[in-house]
């Protein structure tokens, strides 16, 4: 039988680990491998929430014909992990 096992998360740890500059580093170069592993017209923006200054990213068209390619293939969703059955 397999026991139990309770984790309790340092909510203020992980908070500060989620603004500090080295996940907005992370963060960052994942967000523009994912625009650079989807080709010419895509890309990626950085950036601290002003609610709580947690870093966002954002991975999307830049141009009119990727906006066109991801309409009809979804290539930001997959690229990202989702699914789209």
């Amino acid at each position: 039988m397999a026991r139990k096992v309770i984790v309790q998360l340092n909510r203020e740890g992980v908070g500060q680990l989620l603004r500090c500059p080295e996940m907005k580093a992370v963060i960052e170069g994942q967000a523009q491998a994912m625009a650079n592993n989807l080709g010419e017209g895509y890309g990626a923006r950085t950036w601290y929430s002003s609610k709580d200054r947690r870093v966002t990213a954002f991975v999307g068209t830049m141009t009119d014909k990727a906006f066109q390619k991801n309409l009809e293939e979804n290539t930001v969703l997959k690229a990202v992990g989702g699914k789209n059955d």
